[in-house]
């Protein structure tokens, strides 16, 4: 799925996770070029019932890129 992240919110997002990873279970879900509070809420809301992986990448920019993957633990 891509989405705009201006077309969906963080609660919105964390129910598509879940209903994902509630039908196929061994999958990962990858969520690239995050705005900085989507990647800490969703890491926040779901790192009990899940293995949530985050990365923080500086481009040379300076710019800033949030990515995480999900899986169920």
């Amino acid at each position: 799925m891509n989405f705009k992240w201006n077309e969906i919110n963080v609660d919105g997002l964390e129910k598509l996770i879940k209903l994902n990873l509630g039908n196929h279970p061994s999958d990962t879900i990858e969520l690239s070029d995050l705005p900085e509070s989507y990647y800490t809420q969703l890491k926040t809301r779901l790192s009990g019932s899940y293995e949530v992986m985050g990365t923080i990448s500086i481009q040379s920019n300076r710019d800033e890129k949030y990515l995480l993957h999900i899986r169920r633990k």
